[in-house]
């Protein structure tokens, strides 16, 4: 091999690995514009039309196709395959512009209606709804009070009734100790009319002595003796 095919060789590897480093970078695309498969870029369609084929070199002529007025639409420029579908508007809403290939149907709330979580909603309903949700408030709260009253009149009942055992508990042991006192003052209302009974027979008995006994008996009562 001689010294010039040396150099074609060695030059021809480095023009390869030159071209195979700037194929292996990341290719940008401007703005407004999209790449292929082929490393591309095109320009985007327009809004109204759906890309149909892609250019075949950079900044080439891309093919676009319309979409079909007040059927399809697209509402900004893209590389779309197909152009979108128009949404009817929803119940409660009127349009306020017809579908364009330019852009999709524009709609608003009906009179009577607003808009929540992206849905138009009737304020008959509304208030129907708040009516109900007030109706069913009241009546939880009178459930509530009408619960709290019959707790608070069984609590007071069983107030009554333990207040009334309490007092038929003290009455009763009012008339045992009444009782009890009546049979000890009869007792001792009977021991007094014995001990009565007994000092008349004694005072009885002295007046029968004769002044000579009643001196002896005087005697007895300091020492042991006993009256014949």
């Amino acid at each position: 091999m001689g010294p010039q095919l040396l150099f074609i060789v060695v030059i021809g590897c480095v023009m390869l690995g030159v071209r195979h480093a700037e194929g292996s970078e990341a290719k940008q695309c401007p703005k407004d514009s999209y790449k292929t498969e082929d490393d591309v870029c095109c320009d985007l369609c327009p809004a109204g039309t759906f890309k149909a084929g892609d250019c075949l070199t950079d900044g080439g002529i891309r093919k676009c196709i319309q979409c079909i007025e007040g059927i399809f639409y697209t509402d900004k420029p893209n590389n779309e395959s197909a152009c979108f579908d128009c949404t009817p508007c929803s119940e409660g809403e009127e349009i306020v512009q017809e579908c364009r290939k330019e852009h999709n149907t524009i709609c608003q709330c009906k009179e009577g209606y607003y808009r929540s979580n992206g849905q138009c909603v009737s304020l008959v309903a509304l208030r129907g709804g708040l009516f109900i949700m007030v109706v069913i408030a009241c009546i939880s709260i009178i459930i509530i009070i009408i619960s709290l009253w019959r707790f608070k009149a069984t609590a007071r009942a069983w107030i009554n009734i333990q207040e009334k055992r309490a007092l038929t508990e003290a009455k009763r042991g009012f008339t045992e100790e009444k009782r009890a006192l009546n049979e000890d003052l009869t007792k001792m209302a009977l021991l007094r009319e014995q001990d009565s009974a007994l000092l008349s027979a004694e005072q009885a008995r002295l007046k029968n002595y004769t002044d000579e006994e009643r001196l002896r008996l005087l005697k007895c009562m300091y020492s042991a003796c006993a009256l014949s």
